[in-house]
């Protein structure tokens, strides 16, 4: 199969995606959804036939989990047999959960995959109701992400704990001190970044689930990105005013009242 071809189901399995989020397919939307490597500039390039890059090919299969063997040779089927299973009736309720947890969450879902110890194929199985989550994989969310597990598997509650929710102390505090969970007495709470709690949290929970250095160190990346654009967006919006001005006519002289 010819590249060309390749990017036209590649462009209609990333409508679908968008489509589930409630947004349209357009060049700013799927380059949202791709990550920050990937612009319009590329995403035009390839439109016209020019073959990605091995780590923009890499970002693909990842981010929709794509073959990679059908990436690079146009042979096979493009998804990942992953993405193939049946729904599960039982899963629903909870897998409409997750999908509505993984749209409001920071983090694109390859790195929220990274977080939890899976495959971005496998945790699209889990939010398509077609596979369960793990307890394990529940609690990395919870510690990352600060999800309520309540709201996930059942729905009661409010989808996210709020921090002071997250450090109440009771009957296991001894060992969730021990795991790292919480500040540690010699530091000041006051003075840690709420982002920088989330980074050692994501870091640490990573390293739990055994994912390689690079990846985590890629996560971390792709987070603090996240949070400069957040930033900037902010400080564009809050510029000063007078930038934006309309400015006097110069050709008018100071006084002149003719029109």
């Amino acid at each position: 199969m010819e590249w060309p071809r390749q990017f036209e189901i590649i462009e209609r399995i990333i409508a679908e995606r968008l489509a589930g989020s409630g947004l349209k397919y357009t060049l700013a939307n799927a380059c949202e959804l791709l990550g920050a490597k990937v612009k319009v500039p590329k995403l035009q390039a390839w439109k016209k036939g020019q073959r990605p890059s091995a780590d923009d090919l890499e970002t693909l299969a990842v981010t929709l989990g794509l073959s990679p063997t059908w990436l690079l040779l146009g042979v096979g089927q493009p998804q990942d047999e992953a993405g193939e299973g049946e729904l599960v009736p039982e899963y629903v309720p909870i897998g409409d959960t997750l999908r509505d947890l993984l749209n409001q969450l920071p983090d694109q879902l390859p790195q929220v995959a990274q977080v939890a110890g899976m495959t971005p194929a496998e945790l699209r199985a889990c939010a398509d109701s077609q596979a369960m989550l793990s307890g394990l994989t529940v609690a990395r969310l919870v510690h990352a992400y600060r999800v309520n597990a309540n709201f996930l598997l059942a729905q009661v509650g409010q989808p996210f704990l709020t921090e002071e929710q997250y450090e109440e102390r009771g009957p296991l505090t001894w060992l969730r001190e021990k795991r790292g969970d919480f500040a540690q007495p010699d530091e000041a709470p006051a003075t840690i970044s709420l982002t920088a709690a989330r980074l050692a949290t994501v870091e640490r929970t990573m390293k739990e689930a055994g994912s390689p250095q690079l990846a985590i160190l890629h996560s971390l990346r792709a987070m603090l990105e996240g949070e400069i654009a957040k930033l900037s967006g902010a400080q564009k919006d809050c510029a000063d005013p007078a930038e934006h001005a309309p400015q006097a006519n110069p050709k008018k002289a100071a006084g002149d009242d003719t029109v």
